[in-house]
């Protein structure tokens, strides 16, 4: 497990300054997550975050199409057999975590009512 988990950090460390260089200033700010490597080592997911929602699915689309030059350049710096495929996903945590809050603003009106 230990293996996986600093393929993973490796990963994030690596990608995030690819990820910025690829997306302009127009998309606003992306974070990476975090990135989850199988225990095989062969794929990874990648969680982003995007602050403006309504540019998330455009921003999936690019890094999705980058995937393959991300895999490559990752591949020339990491002394890996292989290089994980990567899966870019959208990090849904940030926006479950404001409905939970809103769900329990309405429970907590409903009671002071």
């Amino acid at each position: 497990m230990r293996r996986v988990q600093q393929v993973a950090v490796v990963l994030k460390k690596e990608l995030a300054p690819l990820i910025r260089e690829v997306l302009d200033n127009k998309f606003g700010i992306v974070t990476l997550i975090d990135v989850i490597v199988q225990p095989d080592l062969k794929e990874a997911k990648v969680y982003i975050s995007c602050l403006d929602l309504a540019k998330e699915k455009e921003v999936l689309k690019i890094l999705n199409l980058k995937t393959k030059e991300f895999q490559h350049t990752l591949g020339r710096r990491l002394r890996m057999k292989f290089t994980p495929r990567l899966t870019f996903v959208i990090d849904s945590s940030l926006e479950n975590v404001v409905k939970v809050e809103e769900l329990l603003e309405e429970i907590k009106a409903k009671k002071d009512n």
